[in-house]
């Protein structure tokens, strides 16, 4: 018995974008995938723009999910030459695209599809001992002129690669940065983007009272095992007498031998 089929891209363009709207999205990025044409109308005709994108670069995968209102995930990536796409069921696929797409290229197509003008969170995972600069500039290259709301930022053995990333979304008004605890790290590095105007901040980094006066954030959150409680008594003290009126909320994580609250506490009325 001869299998049916029905000549999909020979529908005049409105049956076509109202078609390939009823299909779910997982369906609509594997059409993408299909040929330069299907990617084209699946960018033309599909609507991504009320949902939330997140997308997660390793150095050996890329991953994005898609949201709407917190709900019905889309979850797309591609690791080691494979592609893989499923939904919170989870119905999907995973087949081998090593012969069609790169990290990069993978990464662009969905972009390109998905043309969103904002991401709502970017994490980034360098776990390698140098930093990767092809990791760096496909990150550059894919996401240049797309606002980051969150950026993320793990395991970074270097500092001044996270202030090239920093540096290349100005627009970030949420940063977060945790440092390999087996690293050196460079602190006076890390001071070339304190005093940016971030709304939000968290740093998982072994800072000193220096980088915390230079903050220039809302809301920010600490955690290191060189602030003492001598160093956090002077800085709230400051804070008190006007010093630092961007600063709206401030949270920190010091080690047990540091916190003493009689002396982060003292001359402060509370």
């Amino acid at each position: 018995m001869a299998a049916h089929s029905f000549p999909l891209l020979r529908l005049p363009p409105k049956n076509l974008a109202s078609v390939l709207r009823q299909v779910e999205i997982i369906e609509q990025i594997g059409l993408s995938l299909l040929s330069n044409k299907t990617k084209e109308y699946i960018r033309k005709f599909c609507d991504f723009k009320g949902f939330e994108l997140s997308v997660w670069l390793h150095p050996y995968a890329v991953e994005l999910e898609l949201f709407k209102n917190g709900e019905g995930a889309t979850h797309c990536s591609f690791r080691d030459g494979r592609a893989c796409e499923h939904n919170e069921y989870p119905d999907g696929f995973t087949f081998d695209a090593s012969q069609f797409f790169d990290m990069k290229s993978c990464l662009k197509h969905l972009l390109y599809i998905l043309n969103p003008s904002k991401i709502a969170f970017l994490f980034y995972i360098q776990s390698n001992e140098v930093s990767d600069e092809s990791q760096f500039q496909m990150t550059v290259d894919c996401l240049k002129g797309v606002k980051i709301l969150k950026f993320s930022a793990k395991c970074i053995p270097q500092m001044n690669h996270i202030v090239r990333l920093v540096n290349a979304f100005p627009q970030t008004n949420r940063l977060s940065l945790v440092k390999n605890s087996n690293q050196p790290f460079q602190l006076s590095t890390l001071r070339q983007i304190l005093h940016r105007k971030i709304q939000k901040l968290n740093l998982v980094i072994d800072i000193t009272l220096n980088e915390l006066l230079l903050n220039n954030s809302a809301t920010s959150d600490f955690y290191s095992e060189r602030l003492r409680g001598k160093d956090i008594n002077l800085f709230l003290k400051h804070w008190a007498a006007g010093l630092k009126p961007e600063l709206e909320y401030i949270s920190f994580q010091i080690s047990a031998v540091n916190f003493v609250e009689s002396t982060i506490l003292a001359g402060i009325p509370h």
